[in-house]
């Protein structure tokens, strides 16, 4: 299983959830993580999170940027993003385009056999404007499963601590 991030998970989780002068040791699990393969950041995670805060200076230390990946996300663009309500106007692309990028790299995990789930902070919702829908009611769409952070963490501490 590979954990897509979207950049809210994580800009939430710096800023107020999991801040790094508090909870280091998760920090240091998502490292672990990202070395292993098991989360990754497309490029406009990246991009999203640039500056030089911690949370910036992590991400470029610790996350390969995945220009493969992005590569092979491309194909799935256009169809995730009609997705979004079919002809989005150029004023609703923007809003969405990251997003959209994310769900098709986990489209492009999936292709290559591997099994995607998006992790953000999104909650789903009741859209009914093209353009307005959020990442959990695309991904439902073509039948990504997806986390909201909390519900990672939880699910990752279940499987760590599950008494054999």
């Amino acid at each position: 299983m590979i954990y897509v991030f979207d950049a809210c998970a994580l800009i939430t989780a710096h800023r107020i959830d999991l801040p790094f002068t508090r909870f280091q040791p998760f920090w240091d699990w998502m490292s672990e993580q990202t070395e292993k393969g098991a989360i990754s950041f497309p490029s406009v995670v990246l991009k999203e999170c640039s500056g030089t805060d911690k949370l910036a200076c992590w991400l470029h230390e610790h996350a390969e940027p995945y220009e493969t990946s992005d590569n092979k996300a491309f194909p799935y663009l256009r169809r995730v993003l009609q997705a979004y309500g079919g002809n989005i106007e150029a004023k609703d692309l923007g809003k969405n385009e990251n997003d959209a990028i994310i769900i098709a790299h986990a489209m492009a995990i999936r292709e290559d056999g591997k099994k995607a789930t998006i992790v953000t902070y999104e909650r789903r919702n009741n859209a009914i404007k093209p353009g307005n829908m959020s990442i959990p009611n695309v991904c439902e769409k073509f039948g990504i499963p997806w986390f909201s952070l909390p519900a990672f963490l939880w699910t990752h501490l279940h499987s760590t601590f599950k008494k054999d």
